[in-house]
């Protein structure tokens, strides 16, 4: 089954434009390629929008922009990255599933490494090797490796402090994976930056 995932960030509302030609590209895409069942995934991450998801919020758009829209599956637990993967994965079976992950393009390279994790269930070694032999060409690009491919979303807002930002977060959202430590201290940080 071609299946997608579509990464959420933040409590997505029509006046972000830039949130919504995310969104958009992503309905385009997801036609293009013949998905037949989309995971949205994103928990409750804003404490002004009390009970609505980051998931059920693209959703609830796409549904209005995508006429047949295929079967679409709700992860609303996560407030992570590696949680949106790990418990999208729930909802793939990885040996038969064409997995198309959605992303914001400065996140990619963290999301290469988590959705190989949780999705593919490939060693840290294995999953080293992988990426030094992509970024070896040096051109950015799509991931692609057997039935994974993850695409990153160029947002044109994107700067220097956040891709400064994204670079921390990578090796620490990546470390949180072997090290539960590491991980619980990363949840209780973005539950307390999400008021949650």
């Amino acid at each position: 089954m071609k299946t997608a995932i579509v990464l959420g960030y933040g409590v997505f509302q029509e006046t972000n434009t830039e949130y919504k030609e995310y969104l958009e590209w992503i309905a385009k895409d997801c036609q293009e390629q013949g998905i037949e069942k989309i995971i949205f995934t994103g928990g409750c991450s804003n404490n002004t929008l009390p009970g609505i998801s980051e998931a059920k919020a693209n959703l609830d758009y796409l549904q209005k922009i995508y006429p047949n829209m295929p079967q679409s599956v709700l992860e609303e637990k996560s407030i992570t990255t590696a949680q949106n993967l790990q418990f999208s994965a729930q909802f793939i079976d990885p040996n038969l599933d064409v997995i198309i992950v959605y992303c914001d393009l400065y996140r990619t390279a963290k999301i290469n490494w988590i959705s190989l994790h949780y999705l593919l269930g490939l060693s840290r070694h294995d999953i080293a090797i992988l990426l030094l032999e992509f970024v070896k060409v040096r051109k950015i690009r799509h991931f692609t490796y057997k039935n994974l491919t993850v695409k990153g979303y160029d947002f044109p807002s994107r700067d220097k402090m956040i891709a400064f930002g994204q670079t921390y977060s990578s090796l620490i959202e990546v470390e949180s994976l072997y090290d539960q430590d590491v991980d619980q201290k990363l949840n209780d940080q973005r539950k307390q930056e999400f008021g949650i």
